[in-house]
Order: structure tokens, then C-alpha cells, then sequence
């Protein structure tokens, strides 16, 4: 039973982010021009960003261990993407690091979490004034 702690220890560590240098994230960057763009292209026009950005959500890229786990399984996450990573564990490091990074910037506010649901609580807000107003018409009449 104790040959096991120091296994689970190395396994443990092993496991840790590595740190947010500029140096890595720079390399992440790099990476995913080189992987990811590869694929997922700039889209043409004023302001030219980055295709993936509103994909990369907090839920789903926001940890290190989230966005390594994610590079590894990338047809599971979307059947299209049929291409393994290519890269040795360092680069897949440190891509891991920077998608998490824009995970953890790519959190949207409330308010645009909402805006879908505006037209439904506006039309029963609607339906409501109209049941109560129909309910006081019918009341009048009696």
C-alpha cells in the first residue's frame, strides 16, 4: 500500500498546470495558428478576429486540465474535427494554456445570456395583461 502513495503523488504533480508565462503563452498562441487555423479561418471583412473566440466558453476551456483533456479528444467534441493534435506534449502544454486563458476571458454577462429569453418573458408579460384586461371586461359586463 505505500509503493502506491508515491505513484499517486507523481501522477498528481504530473497532472498540474504549468505556469502562464508569456514565453508559454506565446508558444500556445503559436500552436494554434499553427493547428487550429488551420481549419478554422479568419473570416474576411473590417475588424478580422478570431474564429474561435465564441467558442472557446469558460464551461468548457476555462481550466487547464478542461482545455488538455479537450485537445485530446477534439472528434469528441465535434465529430468534424477528425484531425488528432499534432504537436508533442509541450506544445499541447501549452496550447492547453492558452485556449484556457481565453476561456477564462470569454465569460459573456448575464444580460446577453438573456436576450434569447426577452421575447418569451415580453410575450407573457403580453398574454398576461390581456387575460387580466379581458378578465376585468367580462367582470363589467355581469
Amino acid at each position: 500500500m505505500t509503493s502506491l502513495a508515491p505513484v499517486a503523488l507523481i501522477a498528481l504533480l504530473s497532472a498540474a498546470a504549468p505556469p502562464e508565462t508569456p514565453q508559454a503563452l506565446a508558444r500556445g498562441e503559436d500552436r494554434m495558428r499553427d493547428f487550429c487555423f488551420a481549419c478554422h479561418v479568419f473570416e474576411p471583412g473590417p475588424g478580422v478576429t478570431n474564429p474561435l473566440h465564441p467558442r472557446i466558453t469558460p464551461e468548457k476551456w476555462g481550466t487547464y486540465d478542461q482545455a488538455y483533456a479537450n485537445i485530446g479528444n477534439l472528434s469528441r467534441i465535434r465529430p468534424q474535427m477528425s484531425h488528432a493534435f499534432r504537436g508533442n506534449d509541450e506544445d499541447r502544454q501549452a496550447l492547453a494554456l492558452f485556449l484556457s486563458k481565453l476561456g477564462r476571458e470569454n465569460v459573456v454577462p448575464w444580460w446577453r445570456r438573456a436576450l434569447p429569453y426577452a421575447g418569451l418573458g415580453l410575450a407573457v408579460a403580453v398574454a398576461g395583461a390581456w387575460f387580466v384586461g379581458a378578465s376585468r371586461r367580462s367582470k363589467g359586463r355581469s
